[in-house]
């Protein structure tokens, strides 16, 4: 904060964000999993990891990313067709 009070409103939508990225205990596993990791996590190593389909992990990946939490970077293997 920038040393001024903190108006119940801006305290509601702290919370309000915090309970949106964390209160899935998904995605709670997935933030800790992500975290811990040295090099980072692919979706699909996500996906692996947690028996999940590799839509949801990026489901949550991206909720993650939009509050913040942590980064995204695409990347695309080419296939030579």
């Amino acid at each position: 904060m920038d040393g001024q009070s903190l108006t119940p409103e801006v305290f509601s939508a702290a919370v309000e964000s915090i309970t949106a990225s964390f209160g899935d205990p998904t995605r709670r596993e997935i933030y800790l999993r992500v975290r811990e990791s040295d090099t980072g996590l692919t979706a699909a190593e996500v996906a692996i990891n947690m028996g999940l389909h590799n839509n949801v992990a990026r489901h949550h990946l991206d909720k993650l990313a939009a509050a913040g939490h942590v980064i995204v970077d695409i990347h695309r293997e080419s296939k030579a067709g």
